[in-house]
Protein backbone atom coordinates (compact mmCIF):
# COMPACT_ATOMS: atom_id res chain seq x y z
CA UNK A 1 0.00 0.00 0.00
CA UNK A 2 2.60 2.64 0.63
CA UNK A 3 4.72 1.81 -2.58
CA UNK A 4 1.33 2.35 -4.15
CA UNK A 5 0.23 5.79 -3.22
CA UNK A 6 3.41 7.40 -4.96
CA UNK A 7 2.34 5.73 -7.88
CA UNK A 8 1.10 9.17 -9.87
CA UNK A 9 4.66 11.02 -9.04
CA UNK A 10 6.55 8.09 -9.83
CA UNK A 11 5.08 7.93 -13.22
CA UNK A 12 4.92 11.20 -13.88
CA UNK A 13 8.70 12.39 -13.03
CA UNK A 14 12.01 11.23 -14.73
CA UNK A 15 13.58 12.37 -11.52
CA UNK A 16 12.85 12.88 -7.90
CA UNK A 17 15.50 14.55 -5.84
CA UNK A 18 15.53 15.12 -1.87
CA UNK A 19 18.37 17.88 -0.92
CA UNK A 20 19.88 17.14 2.18
CA UNK A 21 23.25 18.11 3.63
CA UNK A 22 25.60 15.39 5.36
CA UNK A 23 24.41 16.50 8.59
CA UNK A 24 20.80 16.50 8.40
CA UNK A 25 21.03 12.55 9.17
CA UNK A 26 17.83 12.37 10.93
CA UNK A 27 15.85 13.89 8.59
CA UNK A 28 16.96 11.42 6.15
CA UNK A 29 15.79 8.50 8.93
CA UNK A 30 12.35 10.19 9.10
CA UNK A 31 11.94 10.30 5.13
CA UNK A 32 13.26 6.71 4.90
CA UNK A 33 10.11 5.29 6.48
CA UNK A 34 7.81 8.27 5.63
CA UNK A 35 8.73 8.27 1.70
CA UNK A 36 8.74 4.53 1.63
CA UNK A 37 7.98 3.61 -2.05
CA UNK A 38 8.79 6.72 -3.57
CA UNK A 39 11.74 6.59 -6.31
CA UNK A 40 13.73 9.55 -4.95
CA UNK A 41 17.62 10.23 -4.73
CA UNK A 42 19.33 11.89 -2.20
CA UNK A 43 21.31 14.89 -3.76
CA UNK A 44 23.85 16.51 -1.28
CA UNK A 45 24.15 20.11 -1.44
CA UNK A 46 26.36 23.09 -0.26
CA UNK A 47 26.40 23.11 3.64
CA UNK A 48 26.86 26.93 4.69
CA UNK A 49 29.29 25.85 7.53
CA UNK A 50 31.44 25.45 4.51
CA UNK A 51 31.26 29.17 3.31
CA UNK A 52 32.25 31.07 6.10
CA UNK A 53 33.80 33.60 5.98
CA UNK A 54 31.31 35.28 3.72
CA UNK A 55 33.03 37.53 1.27
CA UNK A 56 30.66 40.67 1.47
CA UNK A 57 32.69 41.34 -2.75
CA UNK A 58 30.84 38.04 -3.57
CA UNK A 59 33.13 35.12 -5.36
CA UNK A 60 32.78 33.17 -8.66
CA UNK A 61 30.15 31.40 -7.23
CA UNK A 62 27.67 34.34 -5.78
CA UNK A 63 26.86 37.49 -5.80
CA UNK A 64 26.81 39.00 -2.19
CA UNK A 65 25.39 42.12 -3.45
CA UNK A 66 23.18 41.24 -5.65
CA UNK A 67 21.75 38.84 -3.49
CA UNK A 68 21.05 41.77 -1.11
CA UNK A 69 19.44 44.29 -3.30
CA UNK A 70 17.37 41.32 -4.45
CA UNK A 71 16.57 40.29 -1.18
CA UNK A 72 15.33 43.53 0.00
CA UNK A 73 13.29 44.35 -3.10
CA UNK A 74 11.53 40.96 -2.43
CA UNK A 75 10.83 42.14 1.59
CA UNK A 76 9.17 45.46 0.03
CA UNK A 77 7.43 44.45 -2.71
CA UNK A 78 5.14 41.06 -1.86
CA UNK A 79 6.55 40.35 1.83
CA UNK A 80 5.94 43.09 3.07
CA UNK A 81 8.52 42.54 5.77
CA UNK A 82 11.75 44.51 6.63
CA UNK A 83 14.70 42.69 4.88
CA UNK A 84 17.13 41.85 7.50
CA UNK A 85 20.75 43.68 7.15
CA UNK A 86 22.45 40.27 6.44
CA UNK A 87 22.07 37.17 3.82
CA UNK A 88 22.50 34.45 5.40
CA UNK A 89 25.34 31.98 4.74
CA UNK A 90 22.59 28.75 4.16
CA UNK A 91 20.65 31.10 2.45
CA UNK A 92 23.72 31.28 0.12
CA UNK A 93 24.09 27.67 0.65
CA UNK A 94 20.72 26.42 -0.33
CA UNK A 95 20.87 28.49 -3.46
CA UNK A 96 23.83 26.83 -4.37
CA UNK A 97 22.34 23.54 -3.88
CA UNK A 98 19.28 24.25 -6.03
CA UNK A 99 21.51 25.50 -8.81
CA UNK A 100 23.72 22.32 -8.80
CA UNK A 101 20.12 20.51 -8.60
CA UNK A 102 19.24 22.31 -12.35
CA UNK A 103 22.90 21.60 -13.55
CA UNK A 104 22.50 17.85 -13.06
CA UNK A 105 19.09 17.83 -13.93
CA UNK A 106 20.26 19.30 -17.66
CA UNK A 107 23.78 17.23 -17.55
CA UNK A 108 21.47 13.88 -17.28
CA UNK A 109 18.59 14.88 -19.59
CA UNK A 110 16.24 14.63 -17.29
CA UNK A 111 12.70 16.20 -19.10
CA UNK A 112 10.67 16.53 -15.62
CA UNK A 113 11.99 16.68 -12.30
CA UNK A 114 10.42 17.11 -9.41
CA UNK A 115 12.80 18.69 -5.96
CA UNK A 116 12.12 17.98 -2.50
CA UNK A 117 13.85 19.56 0.43
CA UNK A 118 14.96 17.30 3.22
CA UNK A 119 12.09 18.60 5.91
CA UNK A 120 9.33 17.73 3.94
CA UNK A 121 6.41 15.90 4.70
CA UNK A 122 3.89 14.64 2.75
CA UNK A 123 -0.20 15.39 3.35
CA UNK A 124 -1.48 12.10 2.59
CA UNK A 125 -5.33 13.09 2.23
CA UNK A 126 -4.48 15.42 -0.32
CA UNK A 127 -2.57 13.03 -2.41
CA UNK A 128 -6.11 12.03 -4.48
CA UNK A 129 -5.68 15.42 -5.98
CA UNK A 130 -2.44 15.52 -7.63
CA UNK A 131 -3.77 13.73 -10.36
CA UNK A 132 -6.45 16.05 -11.67
CA UNK A 133 -4.04 18.80 -11.43
CA UNK A 134 -1.56 17.04 -12.70
CA UNK A 135 -4.21 16.29 -16.02
CA UNK A 136 -5.04 19.86 -15.97
CA UNK A 137 -1.36 21.51 -16.45
CA UNK A 138 -0.91 22.81 -20.15
CA UNK A 139 1.76 21.06 -22.13
CA UNK A 140 4.51 23.73 -22.14
CA UNK A 141 4.22 24.17 -18.45
CA UNK A 142 7.24 24.75 -16.60
CA UNK A 143 7.21 24.82 -12.56
CA UNK A 144 4.63 24.00 -10.62
CA UNK A 145 4.44 24.08 -6.59
CA UNK A 146 3.36 21.01 -5.04
CA UNK A 147 4.60 22.59 -1.18
CA UNK A 148 4.63 25.89 -0.54
CA UNK A 149 3.32 28.90 2.06
CA UNK A 150 2.26 32.27 1.56
CA UNK A 151 -1.32 33.87 -0.16
CA UNK A 152 -2.90 30.37 -1.17
CA UNK A 153 -6.17 30.54 0.82
CA UNK A 154 -9.18 30.68 -1.03
CA UNK A 155 -11.89 31.61 1.49
CA UNK A 156 -12.48 33.55 4.45
CA UNK A 157 -10.98 37.23 4.96
CA UNK A 158 -8.21 35.98 2.71
CA UNK A 159 -11.17 35.28 0.16
CA UNK A 160 -12.55 38.65 0.35
CA UNK A 161 -9.35 40.55 -0.12
CA UNK A 162 -8.23 38.47 -3.23
CA UNK A 163 -11.90 39.42 -4.49
CA UNK A 164 -11.29 43.30 -3.74
CA UNK A 165 -8.16 43.28 -4.94
CA UNK A 166 -9.42 41.62 -8.82
CA UNK A 167 -12.26 43.70 -9.33
CA UNK A 168 -10.21 46.84 -8.32
CA UNK A 169 -7.38 45.42 -10.91
CA UNK A 170 -10.14 44.78 -13.91
CA UNK A 171 -11.73 48.32 -12.65
CA UNK A 172 -8.59 49.72 -14.19
CA UNK A 173 -7.33 50.83 -10.55
CA UNK A 174 -3.53 49.46 -10.95
CA UNK A 175 -1.51 51.22 -8.57
CA UNK A 176 1.71 49.62 -7.17
CA UNK A 177 0.33 48.35 -4.10
CA UNK A 178 -3.02 46.67 -5.78
CA UNK A 179 -0.98 45.12 -8.63
CA UNK A 180 1.47 43.92 -6.23
CA UNK A 181 -1.11 42.45 -4.77
CA UNK A 182 -2.85 41.05 -7.63
CA UNK A 183 0.00 39.27 -8.95
CA UNK A 184 0.50 37.47 -5.66
CA UNK A 185 -2.76 35.92 -5.68
CA UNK A 186 -3.34 32.40 -7.47
CA UNK A 187 -5.42 32.27 -10.31
CA UNK A 188 -8.09 29.16 -10.51
CA UNK A 189 -7.37 26.47 -13.70
CA UNK A 190 -9.15 23.39 -12.51
CA UNK A 191 -10.34 21.93 -9.38
CA UNK A 192 -6.67 21.26 -8.28
CA UNK A 193 -4.71 23.16 -10.36
CA UNK A 194 -4.00 27.22 -10.15
CA UNK A 195 -1.78 29.79 -11.56
CA UNK A 196 0.91 30.20 -9.47
CA UNK A 197 0.93 33.85 -7.53
CA UNK A 198 3.76 34.91 -5.23
CA UNK A 199 5.04 32.06 -3.05
CA UNK A 200 7.59 31.36 -0.12
CA UNK A 201 9.56 27.85 0.47
CA UNK A 202 11.28 25.23 -2.05
CA UNK A 203 10.58 22.52 -0.54
CA UNK A 204 8.34 21.17 -2.68
CA UNK A 205 8.15 22.00 -6.95
CA UNK A 206 8.92 20.70 -10.34
CA UNK A 207 10.29 21.90 -12.92
CA UNK A 208 11.27 20.84 -16.57
CA UNK A 209 14.53 21.04 -18.07
CA UNK A 210 14.54 24.27 -20.33
CA UNK A 211 13.16 25.73 -17.47
CA UNK A 212 16.40 24.17 -15.16
CA UNK A 213 18.55 26.04 -17.95
CA UNK A 214 16.67 29.39 -17.16
CA UNK A 215 17.20 29.33 -13.53
CA UNK A 216 21.04 28.32 -14.31
CA UNK A 217 21.44 31.28 -16.22
CA UNK A 218 19.54 33.54 -13.62
CA UNK A 219 21.65 31.97 -10.84
CA UNK A 220 25.01 32.37 -12.63
CA UNK A 221 26.65 33.69 -9.62
CA UNK A 222 23.87 32.69 -7.39
CA UNK A 223 21.84 36.29 -6.90
CA UNK A 224 18.78 35.11 -5.36
CA UNK A 225 17.74 33.32 -2.38
CA UNK A 226 15.96 30.08 -3.64
CA UNK A 227 12.30 30.71 -3.15
CA UNK A 228 12.85 34.62 -3.99
CA UNK A 229 13.86 34.04 -7.34
CA UNK A 230 10.68 31.36 -7.93
CA UNK A 231 8.62 34.41 -6.55
CA UNK A 232 10.27 36.75 -8.95
CA UNK A 233 9.75 35.03 -11.88
CA UNK A 234 6.32 33.41 -11.25
CA UNK A 235 5.19 37.41 -10.20
CA UNK A 236 6.55 38.88 -13.34
CA UNK A 237 4.93 35.63 -15.09
CA UNK A 238 8.81 35.21 -16.84
CA UNK A 239 7.77 31.52 -16.26
CA UNK A 240 4.71 29.50 -16.49
CA UNK A 241 3.87 28.29 -13.15
CA UNK A 242 0.83 26.54 -11.31
CA UNK A 243 0.45 24.92 -8.08
CA UNK A 244 -1.27 21.81 -6.93
CA UNK A 245 -4.36 23.19 -4.41
CA UNK A 246 -4.51 21.96 -1.80
CA UNK A 247 -0.75 21.19 -1.71
CA UNK A 248 0.54 17.96 -1.48
CA UNK A 249 3.70 18.39 0.93
CA UNK A 250 4.23 20.92 3.57
CA UNK A 251 7.65 21.77 5.42
CA UNK A 252 7.82 19.35 8.98
CA UNK A 253 8.31 22.15 11.22
CA UNK A 254 6.72 19.83 14.06
CA UNK A 255 9.88 17.43 13.74
CA UNK A 256 12.53 19.36 12.68
CA UNK A 257 13.76 23.21 12.87
CA UNK A 258 15.11 25.04 9.18
CA UNK A 259 18.64 24.12 8.21
CA UNK A 260 19.02 27.89 7.21
CA UNK A 261 19.08 28.89 10.32
CA UNK A 262 20.87 26.06 12.42
CA UNK A 263 25.15 25.32 12.28
CA UNK A 264 24.67 22.12 13.45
Amino acid sequence: MKANKWHVLNAYFDKIYILTIPRNEKRRLFLNGHLEGLNYEYFYGVDGNGLLPLDPEGTADYDYQAMKAHNQEICAKYLKIPAKAIVHQNEIACSLSHRLIYQDMVDNGYERALILEDDVACIDANLPFLSEALNSLPADWEMLYLGYELNFAFDGPMGFKQQLISLLYHAGIRTEAVSNKYVSYPKRVSAHLKVAGVHTNTEAYAIRRSTAQKFIAWQSPVQWIADHLLMDVCARQKIKAFLVHPKIFMQNKKEFESSIWTKA
